[in-house]
């Protein structure tokens, strides 16, 4: 058996291990540095030295509350209510490249995110100019949250921005490849707008936004648009508005370069200041709309809820419409209810706000309705059509009710039937004017007042050569009546003619008259002024003609001129109202009245011939229709030839006087009212037998003539003063009198 010898062998260690552990020792001591170096940069250690960098490379004094930071991860820093002057930002996310914040020119922001920022004014311009010591600052994507925003005109306080390859370039330009807005309020120019949503793409010549979807003017829009940097073209490749509401498109005009090649409007009102029209509930297509240089063009097919023009308080409903506007031109077309019945019409208006304005009225139908004009509208109408130069090429209407609620024109009529061409209101003048015009009209059972019309027809035509009316037909209750008048001022003529076989008077009777009449007459009126070499004539002394009237029994009450044959044997001038007044006591029956009156060169000869109830009264006279002078004698013999009057008319047709002498009486009869003369003073007759009374003292030869104002003044002949008026003083003017005593 082998023994090992009892031998202790010490074991030697490894060179190679002791490295080990040496490098695992410095190991955790580095390690243990880099930990507490990262421990003791990390949150507020880092702020200050931040805060300096930050502050030496702007203008701006920066501070905060908060900053995150790690030194794994040096491009990234967060910083929470962060401060730059008066401005604040509630928290700043970013992520940055390293390099370029230590040496590059350029700043490269790989991600920003800016939330609840609010800024000064001063100090935002400040920033604008600020490059923090950059010349260009490249974020790949950003996010501003609750922030400010001044995106070209759109402006917002409170709004979100989501946008990629944002670029603020040396030139203080902003560029960015695709970005997202969403505001809930904000402001364009000075339209308020809400609810904000668009897509944006900004490149190097223009703006481009799609799935744009705002509230302004009180409606919503939805539209793709393109943004010329360099034109401000704003161009709608597509746009669609609804509910909203344009008072005043002249503010828009005013600041815009607008182009939209088509648009949709859905239930919108708009304003037309130039026209005074407002258009309600207004639902189509606009094509071609362009807005530039303060001037507006576009064209609108669609429908109208309600068209009004406020100057006329008119409103029309539920119409058609076609508008075309141009730059001094707006032309409307439209079809739809009015006045409870239908329309329709085609209107252009040029120039409406400057001096050579016009309307014209292409054509206007208006059937089955029922206009009430107002004294307002009647009025205003006027006004309107002097206005501007007003040109009516068609005007109808058809079976529409007439009811006037104007008291110079008491006028209510069941049907009319009216149709007008080519008629000019001109501006300048204020006449209308015919080009030539013409005109139809047709009524059916019509009211003047309380007087009944049962039918008119009649039709014209005029011009600036002259006119002519045809009264085809006129009916009352029981008779009718025709008559025609025409003018021609190149050739200096005129004529007139009306004509009816026993016109029942009585259907005369109404508050227009004074007077109660019953019984028939039948006249013939036939007036004309010829054409004649001499120029100097008038047509008043070129006239002439005939009239006749002729009837078998006519009663007119308060008319009684029977009284003149009655009473005292007294002598009376009277004025034309006096003599109406003091013969109203009594009314008066004509029986085999015939009246005929021949007119040459502007002298015109009359005769009568009746029987009142008790006496047969006779007249014969001239009239000179050119000083509108009248010259009669008139005598009244009583049924039984006790009692006679001579009564002779001197003096301007419009207010003549009347000299009654009472040749003989007889029977007591009824005389004339002389309560009703008034404050006339008379003076006693020289036969004490008699009692004789005049107004005044009076010539045998009065000297007639015409003052200026168209009214007749009277001069006696002072040597024949104390020379009574007799029945046989008839002769007026010895050269121009065409009557003879009897």
């Amino acid at each position: 058996m082998a023994f090992k010898p009892n031998i202790y062998y010490r074991k030697q260690t490894p060179r190679y291990l002791k490295f080990i552990k040496i490098a695992v020792c410095v190991l955790i001591v580095a390690i243990a540095a880099v930990w507490g170096f990262i421990l003791y940069f990390n949150g507020q250690h880092v702020k200050a030295p931040l805060l300096k960098f930050l502050s030496e490379r702007t203008s701006f004094s920066i501070n905060c509350d908060e900053i995150e930071f790690s030194p794994l991860y040096p491009d990234v820093l967060k910083l929470k209510k962060v401060t730059l002057g008066n401005s604040s930002i509630g928290e700043i996310y970013v992520e940055y490249d390293l390099k370029s914040v230590i040496s590059s020119e350029n700043l490269d922001i790989k991600y920003l995110y800016a939330k609840d920022i609010s800024l000064d004014n001063r100090d935002l311009d400040e920033l604008k100019k600020e490059r923090f010591r950059y010349k260009n600052i490249n974020i790949s994507k950003l996010d501003l949250i609750n922030s400010p925003l001044y995106l070209g005109r759109f402006k917002s306080d409170k709004a979100d921005l989501s946008a990629v390859d944002v670029i603020v370039s040396e030139q203080q330009q902003i560029s960015f490849n695709d970005s997202t807005l969403n505001a809930q309020t904000g402001a364009i120019d000075n339209h308020e707008v809400k609810k904000v949503h668009a897509r944006i793409l900004s490149k190097e010549d223009k703006v481009e936004l799609s799935d744009v979807q705002m509230q302004i003017f009180g409606g919503t829009v939805f539209a793709t648009i393109s943004i010329d940097k360099k034109t401000q073209l704003i161009d709608f490749s597509k746009l669609s508005i609804s509910n909203a509401i344009f008072q005043n498109y002249s503010s828009l005009i005013d600041k815009y370069y607008i182009r939209a090649r088509n648009a949709n409007l859905n239930n919108c009102v708009l304003s037309i200041p130039t026209a005074d029209l407002l258009l309600g509930q207004v639902s189509g297509k606009i094509e071609d709309l362009l807005i530039e240089n303060k001037n507006i063009s576009f064209d609108f097919k669609g429908k109208a809820g309600e068209i009004s023009k406020p100057d006329l308080l008119v409103t029309a409903d539920d119409s058609l419409l076609k508008a075309s506007i141009r730059k001094d031109l707006i032309s409307i077309s439209s079809e739809g209810k009015l006045f409870n019945g239908e329309y329709s019409s085609n209107i252009e208006m040029t120039n409406l706000d400057k001096q050579n304005s016009s309307v014209t009225i292409n054509g206007f139908t208006l059937k089955n309705a029922k206009f009430e004009p107002t004294p307002e509208l009647y009025n205003r109408l006027k006004y309107l059509l002097f206005s501007h130069n007003t040109t009516v090429k068609d005007f109808s209407v058809y079976n529409t009710e007439l009811v006037s609620h104007i008291d110079k024109i008491p006028l209510s009529v069941k049907s009319v039937n009216l149709k007008m061409e080519d008629i000019l209101f001109d501006e300048n003048s204020k006449k209308v004017i015919g080009t030539p015009g013409k005109f139809t009209l047709k009524t059916d059972s019509a009211y003047y007042s309380d007087l009944f019309i049962k039918g008119t027809e009649l039709h014209g035509a005029f011009s600036n050569d002259g006119y002519s009316v045809v009264l085809d037909k006129i009916e009352s209750y029981n008779s009718n009546a025709t008559a025609s008048i025409s003018r021609d001022f190149s050739k200096n003529t005129f004529a007139f003619k009306a004509k009816s076989e026993d016109f029942d008077m009585s259907d005369l009777n109404c508050n227009l008259f004074s007077k109660l009449f019953n019984g028939k007459i039948s006249f013939d009126v036939d007036l004309h002024s010829d054409e004649n070499d001499d120029s100097s004539l008038s047509v008043t002394q070129k006239l002439c003609g005939n009239i006749f009237i002729k009837s078998k029994s006519l009663l007119i009450s308060a008319f009684g001129i029977d009284l003149i044959n009655g009473g005292n044997k007294k002598d009376y001038e009277l004025s034309l109202k006096q003599l109406l007044s003091s013969i109203e006591g009594g009314d008066c029956g004509f029986y085999s009245l015939d009246f005929k009156s021949t007119l040459d060169k502007g002298q015109a000869k009359f005769r009568l011939s009746t029987d009142l109830a008790t006496s047969h009264l006779t007249a014969k006279g001239n009239y000179d229709a050119n000083d509108r002078i009248i010259e009669s004698k008139s005598t009244l013999i009583s049924l039984a030839k006790d009692s006679i009057t001579s009564v002779i008319t001197r003096g301007h047709i419009t207010d003549p006087t009347f000299y009654v002498s009472a040749i003989m009486r007889g029977a007591v009869r009824p005389g004339i009212d002389e309560s009703a003369l008034g404050d006339e003073k008379y003076t006693a007759a020289e036969d004490g037998s008699l009692t004789k009374v005049k107004a005044k003292e009076l010539s045998d030869k009065p000297n007639i003539h015409t003052s200026d104002n168209d009214k007749v003044s009277v001069h006696s002949d002072d040597e024949k003063r104390e020379k009574a008026l007799t029945p046989d003083s008839l002769v007026l003017d010895e050269q121009k009198s065409m009557l003879t005593p009897q």
